[in-house]
């Protein structure tokens, strides 16, 4: 298929959204929000959501960011996907959200790869506030407290949370079978740039090589 070892490494990225994405059975023609969306992990939801055939709206707060990925991704996968920046007021994001979902009837599923620092956002309210009745959504960031949901709104849409940690082996015998197949892509075909690759006796250059180049698209490696 013409990838390298280092376009590969890419799957054991891809592999943690697409647990998450499993676990709230993610059909093709969903549609799903995924936020923080520019992240490695949020940027990899993405891609992952794309290639199981859904619709993406991708949620952020940064525009430009955003639109590169919707620029790159969206060229890949169909213009399967829209964007959305966040701007800290719950109910501008939810009409925002679902203003972008197909005929604006909400999404189907949202996936969560917020970082520890987001415990307070507005974010993940909006979300599952955008979600239609019978929506699921997936918790797989790095918050380490609790967070405020609508409660009254997920007991009367019936909307299932579910958690996940990583993913399960029948997830990575699947993907792998997705990549084969070509319905994932992988390397630069997917908008991904190794722009690093150390051995681990170098391993606080390439920490500090992934630090200044955080987020989708940019991957640092370690080699034997």
């Amino acid at each position: 298929m013409g990838y390298s070892i280092h376009d590969l490494l890419f799957i054991t990225t891809l592999m943690i959204p697409f647990g998450g994405l499993s676990d709230i059975d993610v059909k093709p023609g969903d549609t799903v929000i995924v936020a923080p969306a520019t992240g490695s992990f949020g940027g990899a939801a993405v891609t992952m959501a794309l290639a199981m055939g859904a619709k993406v709206v991708a949620a952020g707060r940064n525009e430009s960011q955003l639109k590169a990925m919707e620029s790159l991704l969206g060229g890949i996968y169909d213009g399967r996907m829209a964007t959305v920046k966040l701007v800290g007021d719950v109910e501008e994001d939810t009409k925002a959200l679902v203003n972008a979902t197909p005929r604006g009837q909400g999404a189907d599923a949202f996936i969560d790869f917020s970082p520890a620092a987001a415990a307070k956002s507005t974010h993940i309210k909006s979300c599952l506030m955008a979600l239609k009745s019978f929506g699921h959504a997936a918790f797989m960031g790095g918050i380490r407290e609790d967070v405020s949901i609508p409660y009254p709104l997920i007991m009367l849409k019936s909307i299932r949370i579910q958690g996940r940690f990583m993913y399960e082996r029948a997830s990575v015998l699947k993907l792998v079978a997705m990549v084969e197949a070509g319905l994932v892509k992988l390397g630069k075909k997917a908008g991904v740039e190794v722009i690093g690759a150390y051995g681990l006796e170098d391993a606080e250059k390439a920490l500090d090589l992934a630090e200044a180049n955080a987020g989708f698209g940019k991957e640092v490696i370690f080699t034997p």
